[in-house]
């Protein structure tokens, strides 16, 4: 029953993950971000994905 209940879980979140993707799409041109605003925010974003995985491998 528990396997059942967390299955139900997982897809409901999956779920709610899409949807919230799929609606994500329809932004104000005034929140889009382009150009090299989006490479730098990129950039620092790879740098600090990177420092987190660096941290936490043994």
């Amino acid at each position: 029953m528990r396997t059942r209940l967390a299955g139900f879980g997982v897809a409901a979140l999956a779920a709610t993950t899409f949807g919230g993707t799929v609606s994500a799409q329809n932004v104000p041109p005034q929140f889009v971000v382009s150009g090299k605003a989006a490479e730098q925010i990129q950039g620092y974003l790879n740098i600090v994905t990177a420092e987190m995985k660096a941290r936490t491998r043994p």
